[in-house]
């Protein structure tokens, strides 16, 4: 049996794929070797190189992924994925202030994204904004449920521990506590990572 990459192992696409492959395995050597090869196929991809800047970031290479995702902005200004995770960047290079201005520029490109709003909060909830990062998120946890915004802080504080973020994980599943109901496994989850 022929695999892809046998039949054109010059394709962007399926390299960069396979990229996404071990980034959600969590191989992240083999995810920007990938995303390196398929770059250098396709140099000017806004994705491929938002993605790379993801995996890098996850290897601790923060100077590196800031780099890869700014160069995915120039050349795609309104690409909301590259936006928020060069805020996610940002915020691990505890710039917070340039941080907020990603979190809040992905939010124009997609604002019904929950996990941007979750992160503009926590960014805000940092600087100690912390009427305004109320606002933010009570007004953008209307239309979901209870349930999803607790799925979705969790996903995101999980995503932060697992990158050593423990700090900004704890942050979440607080600002998620003070607008829900109170959800006893959410306060067991935060208090573990503080």
């Amino acid at each position: 049996t022929a695999y892809p990459l046998e039949i054109n192992p010059r394709s962007a696409e399926i390299l960069g794929n396979l990229g996404n492959v071990h980034q959600e395995l969590g191989n992240f050597d083999d995810a920007v070797a990938s995303y390196k090869l398929a770059l250098a196929i396709k140099p000017n991809s806004a994705e491929l190189l938002s993605n790379l800047g993801i995996s890098l970031q996850s290897q601790g290479k923060t100077d590196d992924a800031v780099e890869n995702l700014r160069k995915a902005l120039t050349i795609k200004p309104d690409y909301a994925p590259a936006h928020y995770n060069l805020g996610i960047s940002l915020q691990a290079q505890a710039q917070i202030e340039p941080a907020l201005g990603s979190f809040r520029e992905a939010l124009r490109w997609m604002p019904g994204n929950a996990l941007i709003h979750v992160n503009l909060a926590a960014a805000l909830q940092a600087l100690g904004k912390t009427d305004e990062e109320r606002a933010v998120v009570l007004k953008n946890s209307e239309p979901f449920t209870d349930g999803l915004l607790k799925a979705l802080s969790e996903g995101a504080a999980n995503l932060l521990h697992k990158r050593g973020n423990d700090g900004q994980a704890a942050m979440i599943l607080s600002l998620v506590l003070t607008t829900s109901r109170r959800d006893k496994s959410l306060l067991g989850t935060a208090n573990a990572l503080i």
